[in-house]
């Protein structure tokens, strides 16, 4: 496949953002707590294949990212519950 050399340590956790032109653009969710403004990093969507999607929580395995689908329901749930407690005022 490709070069991986860029890749974060086994166990970091990401959150894909977006998906542009071939890329998985990244929030870091392994950081700091007193670090506001989050760090982004992009990776070429094959290092997520074959379960790549927009707003999924993935832990880096080394030489690919493994989506993690309890915490990204979880998320989605949260975010939900958000959202619901928004629009239902």
């Amino acid at each position: 496949m490709g070069d991986t050399s860029g890749m974060p340590a086994p166990g970091t956790i990401v959150l894909v953002d977006r998906i542009e032109e071939g890329f998985a653009v990244c929030e870091l969710r392994d950081r700091r707590p007193d670090e506001e403004d989050p760090e982004f990093l992009t990776f070429p969507v094959w290092l997520f294949a074959p379960e790549l999607e927009e707003g999924g929580i993935y832990v880096c395995t080394g030489g690919n990212f493994r989506l993690d689908a309890d915490a990204t329901a979880s998320r989605r749930r949260q975010i939900a519950v958000l959202f619901g407690s928004i629009f239902d005022k």
